[in-house]
């Protein structure tokens, strides 16, 4: 966020506390490693159907609000579970109420760091918004053409306009520290089961999020040992997919996270193991997902205040020097904020399209997410991992193709495919333990003929199709796709 016209400290102050500290401190918690540990003890207990309901109910609600890991991470032998059993000497029958308890942890924070996440954007939005009619304010003041009823006028817009963001901020600060509230209540009633039935609560600590935010260096990288490695750190990652892929393969988590932190794209670089490509796309899904949502019911919101002006009915003549009316400032306003929702929201479709088709499905893997890089969303579906099969199949897409109207489709032939091919290779004599991963790849920008009901589109697209610049365009990016995929790769793929 960039303001130039409104002091973030002095902002701050006046608002009584500071919203993204909250929200930091808040996004440091960990609610996946939290909940891997809880399906660890759940799994390696005796439940009772009391205990499985509520462990069922917690991780239902855990999924709902944290879709942005791969859910490929089970620890049913895990060190911890091991060592609450044999030093701690716990029964079996309390490894489950363990689960339940670190479960709800784990759902109460994925849902508090959600929620957080929605409202500190929306808040930053109003921000600029307000920063920007200020700009325009203080230059309109600056211009020397006013009259003293116009200066009158400016100088309550300008009031109201420092007014609005302090109030904008109050309401996100409150609402935060409400949130983190019920977050802590819940944590704490959980270490008291926790203690109570044998888990020592530190376990946790560094995976909860912190009563006050950490401040991490995170503008440089990590210390490494190895210069080779520190020196790679400080500059792009390589183009090539192999040399991406053998640099990759020498980084630790915690430097592999720090670039995520830096480039949410990071799942998209052709030569990165699928099963990275996966999480870091499925992180990025869940935060875009969040603001396109947010951005959606801001623009619902303002077309109800303004149902007029939406339809581009009854607008205010524009201000002229000497002749400045409140309502024309107000119409301005409106319409920046409304332009910028519904530019916010534009790939709500193509986000909810694909999050409905990973969610839940830890054998799909995102290998591919874009919203930036072209006209149209790009997304790609691996049905089975890629890098540990032996036969993978990439279908393309054509005409008309886009991610919300086709990826559910593409993935659904793509998972019969695989199926049938596994089904055929079973037959064949001495391909009977072959693997098959079968790939939805929407990543270039398709062709778009609407038809009549939008000749100007129609007309654009028939000259794509006329054209070979988006083949080309799209074969390339689909030759390094294939390269990544051989870079990334186990074993040698029939492709």
């Amino acid at each position: 966020m960039q303001l130039q016209n409104i002091s973030l400290g002095k902002l701050i102050a006046a608002a009584g506390g500071d919203p993204w500290a909250v929200n930091n401190s808040i996004q440091t918690g960990r609610p996946a490693q939290i909940a891997d540990l809880a399906q660890a003890f759940h799994n390696a207990g005796q439940c009772t159907s009391e205990s499985s309901n509520a462990f069922a109910d917690a991780r239902r609600r855990f999924e709902a609000a944290w879709n942005r890991e791969s859910g490929e991470r089970p620890i049913n032998d895990s060190a911890e579970v091991q060592r609450i059993t044999s030093s701690l000497r716990v029964q079996a029958a309390q490894l489950p109420e363990i689960a339940v308890d670190l479960e709800n942890v784990a759902a109460t924070l994925a849902q508090a760091q959600r929620t957080c996440g929605v409202l500190i954007s929306g808040l930053e939005r109003q921000l600029e918004d307000i920063d920007r009619q200020l700009g325009e304010a203080y230059a309109l003041e600056r211009s020397g053409h006013l009259s003293a009823h116009d200066q009158q006028v400016l100088d309550q817009h300008i009031s109201d306009l420092e007014h609005q963001a302090i109030d904008d901020t109050k309401d996100t600060l409150a609402q935060l520290q409400s949130i983190r509230s019920g977050y802590s209540d819940c944590l704490q009633r959980s270490q008291t089961n926790l203690r109570t039935d044998g888990f020592d609560p530190a376990s946790i600590q560094a995976l909860d999020a912190p009563e006050s935010p950490a401040k991490p260096d995170d503008q440089n990288p990590p210390h490494d040992d190895r210069p080779e490695i520190q020196d790679a750190l400080s500059k792009p990652l390589p183009d090539d997919p192999d040399k991406l892929h053998d640099l990759w393969e020498k980084l630790t988590p915690q430097e592999r996270d720090w670039l995520y932190q830096h480039d949410h794209s990071l799942g998209n670089h052709d030569g990165l193991p699928a099963v990275d490509r996966d999480r870091y796309n499925r992180l990025t899904l869940g935060e875009e997902l969040a603001q396109a949502q947010a951005a959606a019911t801001e623009a619902d919101a303002l077309q109800a205040q303004h149902p007029d002006w939406a339809q581009g009915k009854n607008i205010p003549q524009p201000n002229e020097p000497g002749a400045i009316f409140q309502d024309r400032l107000d119409y301005e306003a409106w319409q920046r904020r409304y332009d910028a929702a519904r530019n916010g929201a534009k790939n709500l479709a193509d986000l909810q399209a694909v999050d409905k088709t990973v969610k839940g499905n830890p054998d799909r893997k995102l290998l591919l997410l874009d919203t930036h890089t072209g006209r149209q969303t790009h997304a790609a579906v691996a049905v089975g991992d890629p890098d540990k099969a032996t036969h993978v199949s990439v279908t393309t897409p054509g005409l008309n193709t886009t991610v919300h109207g086709s990826i559910g489709g593409m993935v659904d032939e793509a998972t019969h495919l695989r199926m049938e091919a596994l089904r055929q290779l079973s037959f064949t004599p001495g391909h009977e333990h072959d693997s098959v991963s079968a790939i939805a790849w929407i990543g270039y920008d398709t062709p778009q003929v609407p038809g009549w009901d939008d000749l100007g589109k129609s007309i654009s697209g028939g000259w794509d199709v006329s054209h070979d610049d988006l083949a080309k365009a799209g074969a390339h990016d689909l030759a390094r796709f294939y390269d990544g995929l051989g870079a990334a790769t186990r074993a040698l793929p029939r492709i």
